[in-house]
């Protein structure tokens, strides 16, 4: 942060490379997801619509959990920043297993399914996205900072997405264009993301937290 107390243009580049990273994994997820596992595994597009609908009823309990947990988070580096660190390698992880589906029956793979699905967008994304969007208020008190972090994310954000729609299906392509093709070109893009996580992490301050916590301490 500079002397006036304006952010850097390179830390709100680092801020924004969180949504990139989150949404490099969803964009596979709601562009491509299901394509792959009717055309490539061959699940019954009823059964992947199933599990998607029952998995949306976890999403608000998921983000309630979720925010107490944040509340209660003491770390040296804070509140929101830490979960950034915390769940980034588990959030590459499953991105990878969501495409590695069994070649079994069809209830395991139904199960398996609902499993990696829910460990991703219920567990992991949340664990992510819910501190990220709080990541903003803690790094400045200054509005019209936070408003610029906020154009530089929602700048930024569509990348991610872009880039999986538009260089997936060449990649399987080039690497098969099997299931096996999935699961290596996913792990480019959980590798990707886990990289932009850490930029944001790692450059990413939160001050106000650190400022109260001094306050506090003082009095």
């Amino acid at each position: 942060m500079k002397e006036d107390g304006k952010i850097k243009w390179s830390t709100r580049f680092a801020y924004g490379c969180g949504d990139t990273a989150c949404n490099v994994v969803f964009g596979m997820i709601s562009t491509l997801l299901t394509l792959f596992y009717t055309d490539y595994v061959g699940i019954n597009p009823a059964t992947i619509g199933l599990i998607m609908l029952i998995s949306r009823m976890f999403d608000g309990v998921s983000d309630a959990i979720m925010g107490l947990l944040v509340e209660r988070t003491k770390s040296k580096w804070g509140k929101s920043r830490p979960w950034i660190l915390w769940m980034s390698l588990p959030f590459a992880v499953a991105a990878v297993l969501l495409f590695a589906v069994p070649h079994s029956t069809a209830m395991v793979q139904a199960v398996y399914i609902f499993v990696t699905y829910n460990l991703i967008n219920t567990v992991c994304y949340t664990a992510i996205n819910l501190p990220y969007s709080s990541l903003s208020a803690m790094m400045t008190r200054i509005s019209s900072e936070r408003d610029m972090l906020s154009v530089v994310r929602m700048g930024l954000s569509p990348i991610g997405k872009i880039v999986a729609a538009t260089f997936t299906l060449p990649i399987v392509k080039m690497f098969g264009d099997d299931q096996a093709a999935w699961v290596k070109t996913m792990s480019i893009w959980a590798v990707l993301a886990l990289i932009l996580l850490l930029i944001c992490f790692f450059n990413c301050k939160e001050t106000v937290y650190i400022e109260a916590k001094e306050k506090a301490e003082k009095v």
